[in-house]
């Protein structure tokens, strides 16, 4: 992960099995993505929003996908995640 370049980096978690530590032990969540962004961050000497930034950019090329909605402009990959847990709907009113 340290090499990856990062327009080709993403992140995920494997959900609903094998949750980061600290959860380690329980269901795994997408909004625990936020923990794999913290670790790779530190892994790549970079801050959290740097790498969030770096991989939204990044889904956004592989899919080929911009925002739908004004609600989501601007929100991070790791925003969207949790908006979309939240209020799946949203996104293709």
């Amino acid at each position: 992960a340290k090499i990856v370049p990062s327009d080709r980096l993403l992140v995920e978690t494997d959900s609903p099995y094998l949750a980061p530590v600290p959860y380690r032990g329980k269901r795994n969540e997408p909004a625990h993505v936020a923990v794999v962004v913290d670790v790779l961050a530190e892994v790549r000497g970079q801050t959290p929003d740097e790498v969030s930034q770096q991989t939204s950019a990044a889904f956004e090329r592989f899919f080929n996908r911009e925002a739908n909605t004004e609600a989501a402009k601007g929100l991070s990959a790791l925003t969207l995640v949790a908006h979309l847990w939240s209020d799946p709907e949203s996104l293709y009113a």
